[in-house]
């Protein structure tokens, strides 16, 4: 399993989430866009959280041992941490070993995840062979197959 969908499970979740709810018209774009839009932001730091002021400086009011957790909360791998965050996506991807974030690295993760790339079919099955007009015509080939092999064999 890659290591960003290891160490992220709460993001594979919402990856599945999203394949599922978008089944008629999903494709490796449409995911692509999903994680690059949604849910890699959702994964950032929010500069609107209480501990920063509006020119995204650290508020005074956080004391100097928690800002030293954050920093560590931030480096720490985030299956150890479950708070870890990042600043960037490029912080992010970089972790990860990974310069950008294709489609063909989605593809590979949908793969990962139990998709399939397959042709769509339509399964309507309709049980009627009980209906009243073909039990008769059941019965009537019936009897003329009895009566052709019999005229056969004899």
């Amino acid at each position: 399993m890659p290591p960003f969908l290891h160490d992220n499970p709460t993001a594979c979740e919402r990856i599945k989430r999203y394949c599922t709810e978008h089944l008629d018209g999903l494709t490796v774009e449409l995911v692509h866009e999903y994680i690059h839009d949604v849910l890699l932001p959702s994964m950032l730091i929010d500069e609107s959280d209480d501990e920063y002021d509006e020119g995204g400086e650290v508020a005074d009011e956080v004391a100097g041992e928690d800002v030293e957790e954050e920093a560590e909360a931030s480096t720490a791998p985030p299956g150890t941490n479950a708070n870890a965050r990042y600043i960037s996506k490029e912080d992010m991807l970089r972790y990860y070993c990974l310069q950008t974030l294709c489609t063909g690295t989605v593809y590979k993760w949908m793969i990962t995840l139990g998709m399939k790339y397959d042709v769509r079919k339509k399964n309507y099955y309709v049980d009627t062979h009980e209906r009243d007009v073909a039990t008769i015509f059941v019965d009537v080939y019936t009897i003329k197959l009895k009566r052709q092999v019999l005229r056969t064999n004899y």
